[in-house]
C-alpha cells in the first residue's frame, strides 16, 4: 500500500553556533477515512556530552497543531554543543 502525504508546515531555524540552519516539516495523511500529521527534522542532537543522539519518542500526531507543538518543543531543546547528526530519514 502506498501513502502520498502533504506538506502542510514547513519549518527552518537557526541555532548558534552551527553554521547552517535546521529544517523540519509537517505531513498530512489522509489515511483509513481519518487524518493523520507526522513531523520530521533535519537534524538530532545530544543532550548531554556523555549521551546518545537524542530521537523524539513521537513524531505522529492527529492534528495539525499537537504535531508543531510536538516538533517545537523538540526544535526548542536542541543542543548543539555537543554533538549534531543529520537525520537520514528527513
Amino acid at each position: 500500500m502506498h501513502s502520498i502525504g502533504e506538506v502542510v508546515a514547513q519549518f527552518e531555524f537557526y541555532v548558534e553556533p552551527l553554521p547552517h540552519s535546521i529544517t523540519g516539516k509537517i505531513v498530512k495523511f489522509a489515511d483509513r477515512g481519518m487524518d493523520q500529521y507526522r513531523w520530521s527534522i533535519s537534524h538530532h542532537y545530544k543532550p548531554s556530552a556523555g549521551a546518545g543522539v537524542y530521537f523524539p519518542s513521537r513524531l505522529t500526531s492527529r492534528s495539525v497543531e499537537d504535531a508543531e507543538a510536538d516538533f517545537r518543543a523538540y526544535a526548542e531543546s536542541f543542543v548543539p554543543d555537543y554533538d549534531v547528526k543529520p537525520n537520514e530519514n528527513y
